[in-house]
Order: structure tokens, then C-alpha cells, then sequence
């Protein structure tokens, strides 16, 4: 190989290498954020927590002496 096709060819493979180096990134960024949403799916699905119980003092007042109506 002489120096002139030696220097020429890895410039032949240069755009299609980061071609594919693009389309990796494209890729794996997509892999990621299905991840992100099929666990956000998940614990919502699954694992979100109960709503927060009225605590104010009004509300537990009702809740531990209700007021007969009858």
C-alpha cells in the first residue's frame, strides 16, 4: 500500500462511521427513555402512593366524634 491510498481510505469510511455512530446514539437515547417510561408506567401502575389522608382538624374532629343528625 503507498502512503497516497493509505491516507485516502480511512477518509472513504469516515462519514459512514459516523453515520453509524449516529445511528447508535439515536438508538440508545430511544432505548432510554422507553425505559424511563415503562418504569414511570410501572410504579404509577403499581407502586403510587395512596392519597394523603385529610389531616386537618376540622376533619379528624368529624372523624372521631361525628354529630348525630337524628
Amino acid at each position: 500500500m503507498t502512503p497516497a491510498t493509505r491516507s485516502s481510505a480511512p477518509s472513504g469510511h469516515a462519514p459512514a462511521a459516523r453515520r453509524d455512530l449516529r445511528r447508535l446514539a439515536v438508538e440508545l437515547v430511544g432505548v432510554v427513555l422507553v425505559k424511563i417510561a415503562l418504569l414511570l408506567l410501572v410504579y404509577y401502575a403499581f407502586f403510587a402512593p395512596y392519597p394523603r389522608p385529610d389531616t386537618r382538624p376540622a376533619a379528624i374532629e368529624r372523624t372521631l366524634a361525628p354529630s348525630s343528625g337524628s
